[in-house]
């Protein structure tokens, strides 16, 4: 069984533009909200964020599982409550779904949530994330952070046999 815990997902954004795309999407990439509105993956995942910074929420994590048919599950928790669910034929399709998932639950129990979400996504450039926080790192250092160290692969290599 293969399974992984995906911690701190939000959309990277860099124009708020991309919230609100045009064109059609795949039916299996965006939802229809009771207000008639159609929300695509990137604008659920902003969405998400704008209500865990709102009520001081830590960042969503999602738990993703693939069951014995190929169908890979995913659960997003919020302070320690699941909120949604979501499946798909991979990995990225069940975290869609799942983002996807939790918009409509959130707009259902609150669509005045919804419409201050939309009200901040026109004026603000990232409705649901943080300022932006630039960080320079010199060649050498930026291959030591993107680089793990050999010792953990060793580490991982040895520290499981039998």
């Amino acid at each position: 069984m293969c399974t992984s815990t995906i911690s701190n997902i939000g959309a990277k954004l860099d124009n708020h533009k991309d919230l609100f795309p045009e064109g059609p999407a795949p039916a299996d990439q965006n939802v229809q909200l009771s207000d008639g509105s159609v929300v695509r993956c990137e604008q659920a995942r902003s969405f998400m964020d704008y209500y865990c910074r709102k009520y001081s929420f830590g960042q969503p994590n999602i738990d993703i599982i693939c069951s014995r048919r190929s169908i890979w599950e995913a659960v997003m928790s919020v302070g320690g409550r699941r909120i949604g669910l979501g499946s798909g034929a991979n990995e990225e399709a069940a975290r869609t779904s799942c983002y996807l998932d939790v918009t409509k639950y959130l707009e259902s129990c609150d669509p005045e949530l919804w419409k201050n979400y939309l009200e901040t996504a026109k004026t603000d450039n990232n409705p649901g994330m943080g300022p932006k926080v630039a960080f320079e790192a010199s060649p050498s250092s930026k291959d030591d952070i993107t680089s793990p160290p050999k010792e953990i692969f060793r580490f991982r290599a040895t520290s499981f046999k039998k």
